[in-house]
């Protein structure tokens, strides 16, 4: 192969893997806010692992998805 496509071809892979870096830690893949009031405002907030819960008084309910498979089908 050419030293040009080996080397795009490493600059893409880092490029990858620096984006991977940044996107996992992230917890807030997905979030939706519901507002009613300022009593019942809720906010959540989904990634890949877990989804969690807060109201306005900011008490957190979290629960961690049991596999890959369980994740909701809508994006």
């Amino acid at each position: 192969m050419s030293m040009a496509v080996e080397t795009f071809g490493f600059f893409m892979a880092a490029v990858g893997l620096l984006m991977l870096g940044v996107t996992l830690p992230n917890s807030y893949w997905r979030v939706s806010t519901v507002h009613g009031s300022v009593i019942t405002t809720n906010t959540i907030f989904e990634n890949l692992w877990f989804s969690c819960a807060t109201d306005s008084m900011g008490v957190y309910s979290c629960w961690e998805f049991p596999s890959l498979l369980a994740l909701s089908a809508d994006s």
